[in-house]
């Protein structure tokens, strides 16, 4: 029997929504209906992306956008909502990953990993918040990670940077639910995605293993846990019972988590 949802939104703002998590929300959303704006920095990938989603009972769009520039992103968003008004939904999951051990990572690396995912984060929020505070309602899902739950070796600064949104998205909720706007944080483990298959091609060994302890989910699948909880979102959705297991083990035993994920 498929999975039955309330009425979807009638807009949603997917930023990083050209593939992976974000792609298979927005096909899942146009599927019920839901006009949906997609945001990526490869025009390309936004094209293909767009064609994807069919166009019956749903408008769709789709802006080139760079989260890493503060500036821009104010720009692009803005037409955005001049073109298409308000959102009900935003989702961001614009970010990437590289493994690697600290101090042996490219120089700039870890600048960039939290550039797009940490500051880009915030500066959609930024972007979008003075028009959601006007509305009066709407949800903002921001996208840590399992590794933003459970510090990974091998994952220095994207643990930092996804421990980092989640300590923004908790201070901002804290911020703006006077203004009935809710935020959750959205903490999928491994999912399989463009994104992912590329983080593989140069990951160490080490860090390939200690992943077989989680199980590694669809972006369909996340599309499809974020989607559930929509309703009424809690502060963090963690897809996979595996994943939710892991991540309270580890906060409530810290020493066991040590023990299994340390370096050998």
């Amino acid at each position: 029997m498929p999975t039955r949802h309330p009425t979807p939104p009638r807009l949603a703002f997917l930023i990083g929504g050209s593939e992976g998590i974000g792609l298979a929300t927005a096909r899942a959303l146009a599927a019920r209906g839901t006009s949906v704006v997609l945001f990526g920095r490869s025009p390309a990938k936004l094209e293909a992306a767009l064609s994807s989603l069919g166009t019956a009972g749903a408008r769709h769009a789709a802006h080139a956008l760079d989260v890493r520039d503060r500036a821009g992103t104010e720009a692009v968003l803005g037409e955005a909502l001049a073109l298409h008004g308000t959102p009900q939904l935003v989702l961001v999951t614009a970010g990437f990953a590289r493994a690697a051990w600290f101090g042996e990572d490219e120089v700039g690396l870890a600048e960039d990993i939290i550039a797009v995912n940490l500051l880009g984060s915030m500066n959609v929020a930024r972007a979008l918040l003075p028009a959601l505070r006007t509305a009066g309602t709407g949800r903002l899902i921001l996208t840590s990670s399992l590794a933003g739950l459970v510090a990974v070796p091998g994952y220095t600064a994207y643990s930092a940077a996804k421990f980092g949104v989640l300590g923004f998205a908790d201070a901002l909720r804290r911020e703006i639910h006077r203004d009935g706007l809710r935020v959750s944080v959205l903490c999928p483990p491994n999912t399989r995605t463009p994104g992912f298959a590329a983080e593989n091609v140069d990951k160490p060994a080490e860090v390939l293993a200690s992943e077989e302890k989680v199980r590694t989910l669809s972006a369909e699948d996340v599309a499809e846990a974020m989607l559930r909880a929509l309703p009424r979102p809690p502060r963090l959705i963690v897809p996979g019972a595996d994943s939710r297991l892991a991540a309270l083990a580890v906060r409530l035993f810290p020493a066991l988590g040590d023990a299994i994920l340390r370096r050998k």
